[in-house]
């Protein structure tokens, strides 16, 4: 039998690209260009010869915009590509930043991953970044999907990339859609495809190409109808009664709705399920979800303003701060009034503590510094500790003295509080532990 090692991934070998556009560099100084068929491109001279005699195409050399290899290229002439969508997950959406240099930024709208900070798009310009920022100066969508095509003569996958925002939104749909039900290890034959598209906006008109998956050689009953035998066939004969017997489930309109970030967003929501033939929901259930939902982001944006009154330091600190406070489980933009409401109440202790920029006559220990202050906060909030007067209490047990405010905090102080913290790593059993230890050797005249 086979043998695998258990922590290796299987990964396809990339073979090219397929682009919906190319760099114009004829009139000598370039330019991108929009194409309505799919053009391949590949390092690969003898693999583009084989494509170009299966799509009728001429080879040319391949020249990339900016950083990236050389290689070759043929426009296949057609705008829906047969393909093949492969096993496992396909499909990537980031937000990205390329210099000349290559990437350097990559996002998922909460966390920057190269850098390991917040999203520093949104700290810097806010959530609606991509649309108030400067050009070029915030990330940019990248959706890529790998895909096999059948007349290629390789073993190997080719990258359909776009930085649209609609084709991100379509691309995303059409595979989730598949992998959810025919599941992850199937083959299944689509169609890439370029659409143009016409759309009036500001009084004019635009035009503009979207790129999305179909599923090819079945239509979309034959599919469904496919997929539900595969879910039957992983049943039991209980599950199947119980199946036929429930209502039909909504589209998760409610569940959406919930996770809106804007009010915008929730508009959208609406006129979707207003063309939906089946929403599976209400107009009075919609509205009302939608107004609970904006009454909490409302809410929501309240306590934030009050958080940004009251923080002295920068935005990206703020950031930084509030996700370890919440040991990373939310952002400032996803978190609920609760997290934020128990973080803005803790903010006293910070505006306290910033006043104090020289140690009393007399003292040798420095003022407590910001960095010992978010070590702190990250490290009670990990216990769940995150009432004022329980901190105060806490440190005024460590230090064998009585904690007023954060004021009364110096370096060394901080120190012993922080390898007492450090030494419990969440566990709240263990820290109560270590506190009534402490305690007890103060009491007996000594240290722990």
């Amino acid at each position: 039998m086979g043998r695998r090692l258990i922590d290796d991934q299987r990964m396809a070998r990339p073979l090219g690209k397929l682009r919906a556009g190319y760099f114009d560099t004829s009139s000598g100084r370039g330019r991108p260009v929009r194409s309505e068929t799919w053009i391949a491109t590949s390092p690969d001279k003898n693999l583009i010869e084989a494509l170009a005699a299966q799509y009728n195409g001429v080879v040319e050399k391949y020249v990339p915009q900016g950083i990236g290899l050389k290689g070759w290229q043929v426009d296949t002439g057609l705008s829906a590509l047969e393909a093949i969508l492969p096993k496992g997950d396909p499909l990537s959406i980031s937000y990205e930043m390329w210099s000349r240099g290559g990437v350097q930024r990559r996002c998922d709208r909460a966390l920057e991953s190269k850098s390991g900070r917040p999203c520093i798009c949104q700290a810097q310009y806010g959530p609606e970044f991509h649309r108030t920022a400067p050009k070029d100066a915030v990330c940019v969508r990248h959706t890529r999907v790998g895909v096999i095509l059948p007349d290629a003569p390789d073993v190997g996958e080719f990258l359909v990339e776009s930085h649209g925002f609609y084709a991100s939104q379509y691309i995303r749909h059409d595979v989730e859609f598949i992998k959810e039900n025919v599941g992850p290890d199937v083959l299944v034959p689509v169609y890439v495809v370029i659409d143009p598209v016409e759309k009036m906006q500001d009084g004019k008109k635009k035009n503009y190409i979207v790129v999305h998956l179909k599923q090819r050689g079945i239509s979309t009953g034959q599919f469904l109808a496919a997929a539900g035998a595969r879910h039957r066939a992983l049943m039991s004969t209980r599950q199947v009664a119980a199946l036929e017997a429930a209502p039909a489930d909504a589209p998760g309109y409610l569940e959406r709705i919930a996770r809106a970030a804007s009010r915008e967003e929730i508009l959208a929501l609406r006129e979707e399920a207003a063309a939906d033939p089946s929403p599976g929901i209400t107009g009075a259930e919609f509205n009302a979800a939608a107004k609970a939902r904006v009454d909490h982001l409302h809410q929501a944006a309240e306590i934030l303003g009050q958080i940004r009154t009251r923080w002295t330091g920068t935005e990206a600190d703020l950031h930084v701060v509030f996700t370890e406070f919440v040991s990373g489980a939310a952002t400032l933009q996803t978190a609920t009034p609760d997290q934020l409401t128990l973080f803005r109440d803790t903010l006293g202790d910070v505006a306290e503590a910033e006043l104090v920029d020289e140690p009393e006559a007399g003292d040798s220990s420095p003022p407590l510094s910001r960095e010992a202050q978010r070590a702190m906060f990250a490290a009670f909030g990990k216990l769940g500790i995150t009432d004022r007067d329980e901190r105060l209490r806490d440190c005024s047990i460590v230090l064998d003295r009585t904690v007023h405010t954060s004021n009364d905090l110096k370096a060394d102080d901080a120190s012993k509080i922080l390898d007492v913290l450090n030494e419990a790593n969440g566990d709240l059993a263990v820290y109560e532990e270590l506190l009534n230890s402490i305690a007890q050797a103060h009491q007996n005249g000594g240290s722990k």
